[in-house]
């Protein structure tokens, strides 16, 4: 979920699950974003996923978390994405 399209360098580059269609956010449709905004949605999405997973979500601030939590070098899982797009691309 898309509360704000200023997070994302590349936002409207997004092709959503690779249907040609561009992606949204409440931002963009009306909805009044504060800080605090995305904050409540962030909290909220993450404390129901945790439940539908019946686990924990705990909210990583980079990608360099992600890849010690998984045991990758630094850089790995962002090489992999770039070379995802590459084969696409052929």
């Amino acid at each position: 979920m898309n509360v704000t399209n200023e997070v994302l360098e590349y936002f409207n580059l997004i092709d959503a699950c690779g249907l040609g269609k561009r992606v949204t956010s409440l931002e963009e449709m009306g909805v009044p974003v504060a800080e605090e905004t995305w904050r409540d949605v962030e909290r909220t999405w993450c404390e129901m996923l945790g439940d539908e997973l019946e686990g924990d979500v705990v909210r990583l601030q980079g990608i360099a978390e992600l890849e010690e939590i998984w045991g990758f070098e630094e850089g790995e899982i962002l090489n992999a994405m770039i070379q995802s797009e590459w084969n696409e691309e052929e």
